[in-house]
């Protein structure tokens, strides 16, 4: 089933993509599928990325205010960014209000947002300004790779490995990431608001990982008032979706 689908993104037009271990590999799978169906697609960040993430795959193009962004034919999906930081090999975010204006705009008809920094972990849990969600957002996605499961919450693992053990436990397991997803100290806080919840589980070849799904699933059934749908695959080589859960009864 086509990875729109089975995310519940046929309706979202404004998607933030958040968490860790797979949001830069899930937008441009996103972004791919929707480009492919004759749609004008941009993605962007709010947060710093790295530029060889994106300049393979994305038309990449400096933000300098709505005509530079006009004067493409989208005949590829495009990517802008505010500024470079060459020491780094990294490009900067844009702020929220210049995103709430490009959508405001109407030239796409998809945005995608890169809107939280997690250093190539597997998992993470916010710090309090983070993530940082424009208000257009209509969706957000909250990624988390499934190849934690189980191991020590250390700083190769987790990003903000303190906020983590303090808010949920010293192991990653299902329990604490449902914690991390939905208390109000952690991502809860910033994914209320949005009209249409997602989490994603990466990496669902990863030893163990199924039953972590299976638990994540139960615990999603019994409060399905926060996440519409909970989804299981791998992006890599291929994307492929395994599971979807989708809530029955959601606020």
């Amino acid at each position: 089933m086509p990875i729109i689908e089975d995310l519940g993104l046929q309706g979202s037009r404004v998607i933030a993509v958040v968490g860790a271990g797979g949001k830069t590999s899930l937008i441009r799978a996103i972004g791919r599928a929707f480009h492919e169906r004759g749609q004008r697609v941009l993605a962007t960040t709010t947060t710093k990325v790295a530029a060889e993430e994106f300049d393979q795959d994305w038309r990449c193009v400096r933000n300098e205010g709505p005509s530079c962004l006009s004067d493409h034919d989208f005949a590829e999906p495009l990517f802008t960014y505010a500024g470079t930081l060459p020491e780094l090999g990294k490009w900067t975010g844009l702020d929220g209000s210049d995103i709430d204006a490009i959508a405001k705009a109407g030239l796409f008809d998809r945005i995608l947002i890169e809107a939280d920094g997690a250093r190539r972990c597997a998992v993470k849990a916010p710090a309090p300004h983070e993530p940082v969600i424009p208000a257009s957002a209509d969706t957000v996605v909250l990624v988390a790779g499934l190849g934690a499961m189980g191991k020590a919450v250390t700083d190769d693992v987790v990003f903000r490995s303190q906020i983590w053990s303090q808010l949920a436990s010293d192991v990653v397991a299902p329990e604490g990431l449902w914690t991390i997803a939905t208390d109000e100290r952690a991502y809860g806080r910033a994914l209320k608001p949005a009209c249409h919840r997602v989490l994603y589980l990466n990496q669902d070849d990863a030893p163990g990982s199924m039953e972590a799904v299976r638990q994540l699933t139960a615990i999603a059934s019994e409060k399905p008032a926060f996440f519409h749908i909970l989804a299981a695959g791998r992006l890599k080589p291929v994307p492929a979706i395994s599971w979807v859960w989708t809530a029955k009864r959601v606020s």
